[in-house]
This record gives C-alpha cells, sequence and structure tokens, in this order.
C-alpha cells in the first residue's frame, strides 16, 4: 500500500484537531499577525484539509469538501462562545483556502501522474 494512501486519513485528522484547538481555544495561538493577518491563517489552515484527499484519495473529496465548508461555518458558530469573535470574513477566507488548495493539489497530482507516466 502506499505510504500517502495509508496516512490521508490520520494526517487529516490530525489537522482537524490542531485547527480545532487553534481556532477554539479561549486565547489564539498565533498572533493575529503572524503570516501576514488571521485571514490568511484561516486559509491556509482551512486549505490544508483538503490537500492529502485531492493528492492521495480523490474520491474522499466529494465528502471533504462540503466537511471541510461545514467545520469553517461551525467554528465561527462556536467561537463566541470560547472567548473569540464570529467574523463572516473568516468563513470566505476557509471557503477560499479550501477552494486554492483544492486546485493546486489537484494539478499538482496530474502532474506527478504524468511524470510517473512518462518515465515509464
Amino acid at each position: 500500500m502506499d505510504i500517502g494512501i495509508r496516512y490521508t486519513a490520520p494526517l487529516t485528522l490530525a489537522l482537524v484537531v490542531l485547527i480545532g484547538v487553534g481556532t477554539l481555544s479561549p486565547h489564539p495561538l498565533l498572533s493575529q499577525h503572524a503570516l501576514g493577518s488571521d485571514k490568511i491563517q484561516h486559509l491556509l489552515g482551512f486549505g490544508s484539509l483538503v490537500v492529502p484527499a485531492a493528492l492521495f484519495r480523490p474520491r474522499w473529496l466529494r465528502i471533504m469538501v462540503p466537511a471541510a465548508v461545514a467545520l469553517g461555518g461551525l467554528v465561527e458558530l462556536i467561537q463566541p462562545y470560547v472567548g473569540r469573535d464570529r467574523d463572516i470574513h473568516d468563513f470566505y477566507a476557509d471557503c477560499l483556502g479550501i477552494a486554492l488548495a483544492l486546485i493546486a493539489a489537484s494539478l499538482l497530482r496530474v502532474w506527478i501522474l504524468r511524470a510517473g507516466a512518462a518515465k515509464t
């Protein structure tokens, strides 16, 4: 079994936990200005969720993409209850990150597959 396929689910689950801790802890773990702004943090964090599936298990994306979007919305609904601010722009950044990561990882997968086919 390919190592990427074997670790897709555990890696994705670990990313969900990290994003959950990072977005739902009472005090931000990163400065609002780390990586430029908290919108970039949302973009990168939620975008990372779909990368393992896009690279190694593209069929999972039918579930992963809506689940990642739903997680982004759920985080924004819960944040006021843990002393954080609800911000629709964070949700937009989550969705944009998911879309950009999906496109980039899918293109990377195609490139890797073509490069592998060219070698044989």
